[in-house]
């Protein structure tokens, strides 16, 4: 079924379907079903079926996803057509925005610590974690963590996200009063094994977390959740009928303010939900949230939306993987590839020199495929889901290239291409799914415990399941594990799209390893802040505690002797190390252990999210092979003795290594970089040193970068590029042709995408209409 609106297919019922949308249950009743099965489009149709019988009451739409929830308000939209008044009677939200809701009538002096971004500084939670985690603002709280962080990096466990996971799990089973339960508790759905010794330094440290989000003014979802639980015996019934969308994501204390929200009677709560898709660490019971399900529990086996060539892939990556954890909420349905209703083109596996190749083309393949579309007047969506980052890094990145993220601020209808971590896709379908960086390290994450990988292995199976025509998984490097076990044959993204004319879009940064660290050079790292990064993980735990005792930041050395003590940081460590010096203090295997890992990290620098909106790069940068021809013959023409790259900067090897992370690779790039992004790697001083030389080989240069050459050679973002093209500029030279009003007249274009055009013209010498 080909349809013109995205929203026809996703309501297009079969009978097996209908027959849910129709029921009526005498309490409570939960659907569990199969990826694909349809789950959304039939609690949306009942949404709607609810809405006409009860005409007086409410119907709430509930999710756990924001992303989910901005997707299903659209669908409802389009489902009521022209009835605003049935419109009016169903509410869509996620349970964040609810429980908001209640928190400003429960407490209207606290409503704006209820968010998720800090009033006024605007920090995201995930930074303020960190800050609180590491103890980085002399706050000590998270201290009481450590023997726990150094038990499990030595066991090659990402500590920090493993612990804000359990933080989350403990306020998920239990509300605030019923904490001290947590020391004997069974950790259901937590495959690693902490010893009831250990638990009460996380009670304390969560505490400490708590202390932390309402003193900055901030709070993440399980502290609404945890806030709203403590007036739980004065919430009242607010709605007719509550019907919940991935019931499975939902936590004990969650289903209790669930339950509360509205009054024991017929069709008061219906649960849609997937044991295959859980993927979040939580505590569930039904039976200890109030909600009885006994007599009308349904189930639907039958995959509506995936070709069986796509399920046989993800079914294989699923089954491969499963654990005790996903039969524990007891009604684990996995989709049968050969319970398909219909065949299609096999996956890919496309092959890429690079994550930022990677989605450049996949950028491409998008926008070939919704103009395939078009031309057959039809619709066309398609996902990119970026392997390895977290929602808040791939939403810095989205911004920077002008993609829109499944975040819960993009409309789905806005467009046809779209940006995602793993965990966001859930609940969406797309005509097209390109999954990128699926590459060892990344598919199973470096970091995850071994016991709780099906965690990761769902989310993989979820995000594959999204595709309704085509899926592509990518790589560059070496191929993930999960993959390579699977038989695909490997392609290269050139054989699928040109690879020749696609722009630099960079990758997405990572979060800040040190926010207020002025310089990230591991070398400078106290052994306090080392073991806090991947580099440590899988040090033993008594050599963590000897690195945070003798590498102290300030050194010492023994009087007479000057015999080395203490270091300063790691990088004198490693000099003395490989020296010999100092051997003795650490003993023959720690010392080579040490001089291994130490090795690594020096070669390790990672990009880091940037304060700017977006990259700056150099306008003669790679680009189409055939365009960039003049461009290459005018420059060969210059004095030899000037270099386009950073030789004439004079840096040293940690320098140019900084700058390579930063995508910057020419003085003219130096000059254009802020002293906000640059800061954060360089001292001041060097920054001053730098820019003066930058700007001397600068002014030393006479040529001028001929216009009559492809707009591609500016190195605009994608959608600057679109914009332009359809104006009719292919050359530089054709921008000569608009004036200002005529770029500000283009709605799709930004204010800081016309700063971009108007800045390049005037680097380029391009004189517009009214310029």
């Amino acid at each position: 079924m080909e349809a013109s609106h995205p929203f026809d297919w996703f309501l297009f019922m079969h009978p097996e379907q209908e027959r849910h949308v129709v029921a009526d249950y005498a309490g409570p009743a939960k659907l569990s079903g199969v990826t694909g099965s349809g789950k959304t489009s039939i609690a949306v149709k009942r949404a709607v079926r609810l809405a006409r019988k009860y005409p007086a009451d409410k119907i709430l739409v509930l999710s756990l996803n924001r992303a989910l929830c901005e997707f299903i308000s659209e669908i409802v939209d389009h489902a009521c057509g022209s009835d605003a008044a049935l419109r009016e009677r169903i509410e869509v939200s996620s349970l964040f925005s609810v429980c908001q809701t209640l928190l400003r009538e429960f407490e209207p002096k606290n409503s704006k610590i209820y968010s998720d971004v800090t009033w006024g500084l605007e920090e995201h939670k995930d930074e303020i974690y960190r800050e609180f985690y590491r103890c980085l603002s002399n706050v000590r709280d998270a201290e009481v963590l450590r023997p726990m962080h150094r038990l499990l990096t030595s066991q090659s466990i990402d500590a920090e996200k493993y612990i804000s996971e359990e933080f989350d799990w403990i306020r998920s089973a239990l509300p605030q009063e019923r904490r001290g339960e947590y020391a004997a508790i069974l950790r259901q759905g937590r495959g690693y094994k902490i010893a009831e010794h250990h638990r009460p330094a996380i009670l304390e440290g969560l505490a400490g977390w708590e202390r932390k989000m309402s003193a900055v003014g901030v709070v993440d979802y399980m502290g609404v959740v945890t806030a709203v639980a403590r007036h739980i015996d004065v919430i009242a019934p607010r709605y007719r009928s509550i019907i919940v969308d991935e019931a499975q994501d939902f936590g004990s204390v969650e289903l209790s303010i669930i339950r509360k929200l509205v009054a024991a009677d017929e069709n008061d709560l219906f649960l849609c939900g997937d044991a295959a898709q859980h993927i979040l660490p939580k505590h569930q019971s039904f039976e200890a949230a109030g909600i009885d399900v006994k007599g009308r529990s349904s189930r639907i086996v039958r995959n509506y939306r995936n070709s069986r060539e796509i399920l046989r892939i993800a079914h294989q990556v699923l089954t491969q993987n499963l654990s005790e954890s996903h039969f524990e909420q007891g009604e684990l349905e996995i989709s049968d590839p050969e319970l398909s209703y219909r065949s299609g083109a096999e996956p890919l596996l496309l092959e890429a020199n690079s994550l930022s190749m990677e989605i450049a083309a996949a950028i491409e393949l998008l926008d070939a495929n919704d103009e395939i579309a078009q031309r057959r007047g039809a619709s066309h969506s398609g996902c990119i889901a970026i392997v390895g980052y977290s929602g808040f890094e791939v939403q810095q990145y989205g911004r920077e290239i002008g993609i829109p993220v499944l975040d819960g601020a993009s409309k789905f209808l806005h467009g046809s291409r779209f940006l995602s971590d793993l965990e966001q896709t859930k609940g969406y379908e797309f005509d097209t799914m390109v999954i990128v960086n699926c590459a060892q390290g990344q598919l199973p994450p470096s970091g995850a415990p071994e016991q709780e990988i099906f965690r990761n292995a769902s989310e993989f199976y979820v995000a594959m399941t999204r595709a309704k025509s085509q899926l592509v998984l990518s790589f560059s490097g070496i191929v993930c594990k999960w993959l390579a076990t699977l038989g695909l044959q490997v392609s290269q993204w050139s054989d699928v799209v040109d690879t020749d004319v696609l722009p630099e879009l960079g990758i997405p940064g990572f979060l800040q390893e040190f926010p207020d660290a002025e310089n990230l050079d591991l070398g400078n790292l106290t052994g306090t802040e080392f073991v806090f990064t991947p580099y440590a993980r899988g040090l033993e735990a008594d050599l963590q505690e000897k690195l945070e005792d003798l590498v102290d930041g300030r050194g010492m050395v023994q009087a007479g002797t000057q015999r080395r003590l203490k270091w300063r940081n790691i990088g004198s460590l490693r000099d003395d190390l490989q020296t010999g010096v100092g051997g003795a203090l650490w003993g023959p295997v720690a010392r080579g252990v040490l001089q291994d890992r130490l090795k690594e990290a020096a070669l390790g620098l990672r990009p880091s999210i940037r304060s700017r909106p977006a990259r700056k790069r150099s306008s003669i940068s790679t680009q189409t092979k055939a365009s960039i021809e003049p461009l290459e013959k005018a420059l060969s023409d210059r004095d030899t003795t000037l270099s386009d790259g950073l030789e004439g900067l004079d840096l040293t090897t940690r320098e140019m290594m900084i700058l390579h992370s930063m995508h910057i690779k020419t003085p003219q790039e130096f000059l254009l970089a802020s002293d906000a992004s640059l800061s954060k790697h360089l001292t001041k001083a060097v920054i001053a040193a730098l820019r003066d030389r930058a700007r001397k080989i600068e002014s030393r240069r006479t040529i001028e970068i001929p216009t009559e050459i492809d707009l591609s050679v500016a190195n605009f973002p994608m959608h600057i590029l679109t914009v332009l093209r359809r104006m009719g500029v292919k050359r530089i030279s054709d921008l000569k042709r608009f004036s200002k009003n005529d770029l500000w007249s283009q709605t799709q274009l930004r204010s800081g995408d016309v700063q971009a055009i108007l800045a390049f013209c005037r680097g380029q010498g391009v004189e517009l209409k009214d310029l």
